[in-house]
């Protein structure tokens, strides 16, 4: 059966529509992605297990009670989408179309998924826009190799309800999935009792006890006493990472307005369970995550997106090239990592720099072209693409409130450091260890009430330390990854495009000198050269040439 990741990674579209089994493969495969993307552990290996498990479920029951709010609409959407392309949502004897010659259905299957996802896209999108996953998923680009190792003598006990987080401790097992787990049972039971009015609200009724912040604390401080490896620019970068060293910690790119944002403020909203962020413990905590994670990155990962600036430049690309490639990245789905987002970022520049308008019936066209030259699939979503197509006419949106965190990650990626990403690390790592750490974590980010608040204070934090908030929010990002899920795979942004460059180039039968694989990088990124996705969990191999070929 294909799996879960088989559909989510787009590693075989017509494998994972067809199936092995049954074409109910197209219900139960975004049924299991709305799940794993709605179940507060994205990014996690725990968000792969629940997703895979559902579709299994479904694709083997062939049937679905709809339950829940959104599932509802999302299936009826598919399920209408399989009556109008003529395959049936539960069809048993689907079995039998492993006898039928693969071609004979490919393409409808092909098309058929792909507009699939369109379909569960903005339910998606809709349920999730306040969870952060845009710049949540950055965690295979973080600089360092994070350390897992936790000496359980430097820690107390978690109460017996954090059982998988006690176990984790004891036995160096994943604490962040653990901690999720807990969580879990820890919402059901305070959902339970809202239910039956013996609770006011989720918040209250999942609150932690001072007991579990404080041993809290004390685990995100004895992670925090392991060091990080330190990663340095390999000598075979390919572009010119000078202009990096010109760029302080304090005052963003030069030329570029240092803005906030204006935020949406609720105009009825209690918000004064945020205040426990604001805690001096809590600060202090935050301070030290911040310091733990810069003594690795140094503030790079945002200044690495400058020279590549430069490059345009260089080779002669138009000033907006820059901005453009920039927000083709911007507009993250809630399923894809960044090496995803920079291939799906330069299909779409290629489609705009040959004045393609960005609609849906041209990118299946142009989809189609792009597997047919390179053998393989993108894994779009259309709350990635209209968004696109939008900003190219209107420029991007600065005043609606289900855009703050991509347009926070715009900013950061552009030169501009007041703005904050509060994605669903930061919902993870700036309340780690105050009593409302569950809502935060079963949020997946931070509500639409909610952004301003937490921004203003952990701009705060930056500034008390002397560091613009985007390079503080850099550090917080790396400095608990261990405990918020942050997965690592070393290099910032443009180590990592640089080598994913450099490997489409040679997948595509392109054999390259240094100075070819340098012009292929700026190219790859305005969209006039391609950029294939990568879908392993491991690095990309880096096949870049070195100082002399």
């Amino acid at each position: 059966m294909a799996t879960y990741l088989d559909y989510l990674t787009g590693a075989g579209e017509t494998a994972a529509t067809l199936g092995s089994g049954a074409l109910a493969g197209l219900l139960g495969m975004p049924y299991g992605v709305y799940k794993g993307a709605t179940s507060g552990k994205i990014g996690t290996p725990e968000a792969n297990r629940i997703a895979e498990e559902e579709a299994k479920r479904i694709m083997q029951q062939y049937t679905y009670q709809p339950r829940g709010q959104v599932a509802p609409q999302m299936l009826q959407s598919v399920g209408g989408l399989l009556e109008s392309t003529k395959m049936p949502p539960v069809m048993p004897e689907a079995a039998l179309l492993s006898s039928i010659p693969r071609q004979a259905v490919a393409a409808q299957a092909e098309r058929a998924g792909m507009a699939a996802e369109r379909a569960v896209a903005p339910m998606v999108d809709q349920t999730m826009q306040r969870g952060g996953f845009g710049a949540g998923l950055l965690g295979d680009l973080s600089q360092g190799t994070q350390s897992n190792v936790i000496d359980p003598s430097k820690i107390k006990t978690f109460p017996k309800r954090m059982k998988y987080t006690n176990k984790a401790i004891k036995e160096g097992g994943d604490i962040a999935g653990a901690t999720g787990k807990d969580y879990e049972e820890i919402f059901a039971k305070a959902t339970a009792k809202v239910k039956n009015n013996e609770a006011e609200n989720i918040q209250e009724a999942s609150k932690l006890t001072r007991q579990e912040v404080q041993q809290r604390r004390e685990l995100a401080n004895a992670v925090m006493d392991q060091p990080l490896q330190v990663w340095t620019p390999p000598a075979n970068s390919l572009l010119d990472r000078s202009v990096m060293q010109s760029i302080p910690n304090v005052g963003g790119v030069a030329g570029v307005p240092q803005n906030t944002i204006s935020r949406y403020v609720a105009p009825r909203a209690d918000t004064s369970y945020l205040k426990t962020i604001a805690d001096p413990e809590n600060i202090d905590l935050i301070k030290r995550m911040i310091n733990r994670g810069l003594d690795v990155t140094q503030g790079g990962f945002y200044k690495s997106f400058q020279p590549m600036k430069a490059a345009l430049d260089e080779y002669g690309y138009a000033p907006d090239i820059f901005e453009k490639g920039l927000a083709s990245g911007s507009f993250a789905s809630a399923r894809n990592k960044v090496a995803q987002e920079n291939a799906i970022a330069s299909f779409l520049m290629n489609m705009n720099r040959r004045n393609i308008d960005i609609t849906p019936e041209n990118i299946l066209k142009e989809h189609d072209a792009f597997k047919a030259l390179t053998g393989g699939g993108l894994s779009m979503m259309e709350g990635h693409t209209k968004p696109f197509a939008k900003y190219l006419t209107e420029g991007f949106p600065t005043g609606e409130k289900d855009v703050q965190k991509i347009t926070s990650f715009f900013q950061n990626k552009l030169g501009n450091y007041q703005p904050y990403v509060l994605d669903t690390h930061e919902a993870g790592g700036l309340p780690y260890a105050t009593p409302y750490a569950p809502v935060f974590w079963k949020q997946g980010g931070f509500k639409d009430t909610e952004y301003g608040t937490v921004e203003k204070t952990a701009q705060n934090i930056a500034q008390q330390m002397g560091l613009d908030p985007g390079i503080g929010q850099e550090g917080r990002w790396f400095g608990l990854g261990e405990l918020t899920g942050l997965k690592t795979g070393g290099g910032d942004w443009l180590d990592n495009y640089e080598k994913q460059a450099a490997w489409s180039a040679k997948q595509l039968g392109k054999e390259l000198t240094r100075k070819e694989q340098q012009r292929y990088v700026v190219d790859a990124f305005a969209g006039k050269e391609r950029l294939l996705p990568w879908y392993k969990d491991e690095p990309i191999p880096d096949v870049r040439r070195g100082l002399l070929d």
